[in-house]
């Protein structure tokens, strides 16, 4: 990718967030969204008696506002989803069915996945409290426009206190894993996150700041959908930020990833069918609508890059005036894909830590940056919609095309393996190690509370980058053996140069030593995999639970979650209480009481194997290596921007 070209966008970024962060400081609010005093919730100032600051201020105030959301069918050429049922009824339903249509809802009784029945929740020194009324959804908490207020004049944390506001829940984001709900801002129909996330699986709310792997925060996380998450959760969306007002007007042709983000604009091709229906001999030539599985397989997977891609807009303006790539389009004219390769994204740590050493990205979420570097891609015709459909598929979970959860997605290719795939995966016919993609599609990239397959299709090695090295498939797997080990196998059985090793790497599993000196993505991916049946099969299903119990007092939080989930595969008391956002009293407590049970009630190894995970020759842990490793974790920094 050319640098002058990112740095050039960089440029401009910075130069209208200048100029936005000065408009929002002159200008005034808009007269018609004032709010009213409700003298009945008055909650004091602590540090008025101090600062002399107006207690009125503080008061809890009610949103007399009229609900703002993003205008919708603004854009000439765009007719809705709805139109497209009219014909195309399968389509519709099945498209209606997926976690693309309910991106982004109007909140409603229908769309409300989380319970809200005079709720309270409190994080880092905040309360919020939500309830029910007639059918509409409202939230107390701290007004995230006097936050901003503070940001905007230097403060970088600002109190726990502050004035309250009750504001209506007009819009959710999520459907699949999590749902997160936002209300109106003071300008125009700008909308801010409440700072919660409702997981579905868990059936738990969570505070937004304790979500994502990034590093251990003590202030409150202030998220704007406007000018971040409008592209990739509402279609054909632009921020329209009127300076000189000091206002948003934001627009979307529909909130969601509707038909007409894959397909493109069908108001002309839904005219054209019309008057054919009304006049064949009129209107014999129609225009098509777009279909992404009749691209080619590098402009058909252009269409999803959209979105599951790692990247920025290339020219900034496009989020302001509305995007402008069309399916079909070539990606990277509209798009700046980040690389490691790139300068500028190795000095940002909330780019780097999306990449592992080797440049394969592991953020998840962005199968497209992954893909692209496969050989099947570069040199073959894989694309998207080769394994996945938006319509015919078998579960909205991954949207797989039928009886492509199985080796199928890669022998429709490599016709030549169909006959006999233990001959090249050195594993018995039926066993996990001969599954196509546990080799070639491990689970290295993560984001949404989990590990993810990657979708840089290419072959286990041994051989390592210096930094974020990438965990190998044999080792995800066989995770109580060595790099040496793995090393010999792929020379012996594929010809892999053999890599060098030293005693340390001879001696002990390259697993359990990612585990306790990676830094944050790797733990949680090393975490994650230990805890899977497959690996629990491969390497035994005891010897894991000290380690992993390392982790439950990890600084990211993330970490501490995954190693949980994990231990939740293992033989453990169902008693021992941990919750990954708890104090670290409780946590530390929790650690205990595991690795306690773990002592007492332990399968010993042979005596061979000990010293591979860590152990002593007794079968105790080594707990002067397992510090050596704590003390030499890797505590860069880490942020994966989902």
């Amino acid at each position: 990718m050319p640098t002058f070209r990112l740095f050039a966008t960089i440029l401009i970024c910075s130069a209208l967030a200048v100029l936005l962060t000065a408009c929002r400081q002159a200008a005034p609010l808009n007269e018609s969204m004032q709010v009213t005093s409700d003298s009945e919730s008055a909650v004091p100032d602590p540090s008025s008696s101090e600062s002399g600051t107006d207690t009125a201020a503080d008061a809890v105030v009610l949103d007399s506002m009229p609900v703002k959301l993003p205008t919708q069918n603004f854009q000439p050429g765009y007719a809705g989803s709805q139109a497209c049922s009219e014909c195309h009824e399968s389509e519709y339903h099945s498209w209606h069915g997926s976690f693309h249509r309910s991106m982004t809802q109007v909140v409603s009784p229908k769309s409300m996945a989380a319970p809200i029945d005079d709720l309270y929740l409190a994080s880092r020194g905040r309360e919020y409290h939500f309830w029910e009324e007639a059918g509409e959804y409202w939230v107390e908490m701290v007004d995230p426009d006097w936050d901003l207020e503070n940001k905007l004049q230097g403060v970088v944390k600002p109190s726990t206190e502050g004035p309250r506001v009750k504001r209506r829940i007009v819009m959710s984001t999520g459907s699949h894993h999590y749902q997160t709900y936002w209300v109106n801002g003071k300008r125009g129909n700008h909308l801010w996150q409440i700072p919660w996330i409702y997981h579905l699986e868990k059936q738990r709310w969570l505070p937004a700041e304790d979500v994502f792997l990034t590093p251990p925060v003590d202030y409150h996380r202030q998220a704007e959908w406007n000018d971040n998450c409008l592209t990739c959760h509402a279609t054909h969306a632009s921020t329209q930020y009127d300076a000189a007002e000091d206002r948003f007007v934001t627009m979307a042709a529909e909130l969601g990833i509707s038909c007409e983000y894959c397909h493109g604009p069908a108001q002309k091709h839904i005219e054209l069918h019309r008057a054919k229906a009304a006049d064949p001999e009129a209107a014999a030539v129609v225009e098509p609508a777009l279909s992404p599985s009749g691209l080619d397989h590098q402009r058909s997977a252009d269409v999803c890059g959209q979105c599951h891609s790692f990247h920025m807009l290339t020219s900034p303006l496009s989020m302001q005036n509305g995007l402008v790539f069309r399916p079909g389009d070539k990606l990277t004219d509209h798009r700046t894909l980040f690389s490691l390769d790139d300068e500028f994204v190795r000095s940002k740590v909330e780019l780097i830590g999306g990449f592992w050493g080797d440049g394969t990205v592991r953020l998840a979420g962005r199968e497209y940056s992954g893909m692209i570097l496969s050989d099947c891609f570069q040199h073959g015709e894989l694309s998207c919609t080769s394994c996945h459909s938006m319509h015919n598929y078998e579960s909205p979970e991954d949207q797989l095309k039928p009886g492509f959860r199985s080796d199928e997605a890669c022998l429709q290719c490599h016709t030549s393996m169909a006959n006999d795939i233990p001959a090249h995966t050195h594993h018995a016919a039926e066993s996990s190690g001969s599954r196509c993609y546990n080799c070639h599609m491990p689970h290295t990239s993560f984001g949404l509370f989990t590990a993810m397959r990657s979708h840089r299709i290419d072959s286990p090695t041994a051989a390592m980058t210096p930094e974020s090295p990438r965990p190998n498939a044999c080792n995800l797997c066989h995770n109580d053996q060595s790099l040496s080990w793995t090393a010999s196998h792929l020379t012996d059985w594929y010809g892999q140069p053999q890599i060098k090793t030293n005693a340390f790497m001879d001696a002990h599993s390259i697993s359990a030593v990612f585990l306790l000196s990676g830094d944050a993505v790797q733990r949680a991916v090393m975490a994650w995999n230990m805890g899977r049946k497959e690996s629990m099969d491969a390497s035994g299903s005891s010897w894991q639970v000290p380690l992993l119990a390392e982790l439950l007092n990890d600084p990211y939080a993330m970490v501490r979650n995954t190693a949980w989930e994990a231990l939740q595969n293992f033989p453990i008391p169902k008693s021992i209480q941990y919750d990954y956002i708890a104090a670290e009293p409780q946590r530390v407590e929790a650690q205990q009481t595991l690795l306690e049970f773990w002592k007492s009630s332990r399968e010993f190894l042979p005596e061979e194997r000990r010293q591979q995970v860590l152990q002593m020759a007794d079968g105790n842990l080594n707990t002067q290596l397992i510090q050596q490793l704590l003390k030499a974790q890797d505590r860069r920094p880490i942020i994966l921007p989902e």
